[in-house]
């Protein structure tokens, strides 16, 4: 086989490695969430009879508190849309562990997230979903996450 196509061949399937790999990670930053419009439509949307309390902590989303797995969920997409290292995604599950407890230190230096924070991380989620939404092309940059800060 000629060297230069081996090269070619070798170069070219790197490059197709990388952007699936970028490709995956896209898929999962950016994954849809169901975002509660108000505490009534998690208590009729939930098997759970508890109403959500804050602050959510560590053990929120789990066991009696499951009806607070919507709340969680939310509070991990926006760790993911504002955690730069890209290898440090969070999974999606609505329950907030130890990663989702370290991410949230890391982002905003609390282990912890009151009701005023969590507005505040909805109302950010939720216009970043509308603004994916209202897209009609798909030329938006993969790397221009916008950092936002919510807590002084």
């Amino acid at each position: 086989m000629n060297k230069n196509l081996k090269t070619g061949l070798i170069i070219g399937g790197i490059t197709l490695t990388i952007l699936g790999v970028a490709y995956w990670f896209y898929k999962i930053k950016y994954k849809k969430v169901d975002t509660p419009d108000s505490e009534t439509d998690i208590e009729d949307n939930s098997t759970a009879t508890c109403t959500p309390t804050f602050p959510l902590a560590k053990g929120s989303g789990i066991g009696s508190r499951i009806c607070e797995q919507p709340y969680v969920e939310l509070v991990q997409n926006y760790l993911n849309r504002n955690d730069l290292p890209i290898f440090s995604l969070l999974t999606i599950d609505g329950r907030f562990g130890s990663n989702t407890e370290s991410a949230l230190k890391r982002i905003t230096g609390k282990t912890t997230v009151s009701k005023n924070e969590y507005d505040n991380m909805k109302v950010f989620v939720v216009s970043e979903l509308t603004e994916e939404e209202n897209k009609t092309d798909n030329t938006g940059d993969f790397w221009s996450i916008p950092p936002l800060t919510l807590f002084g």
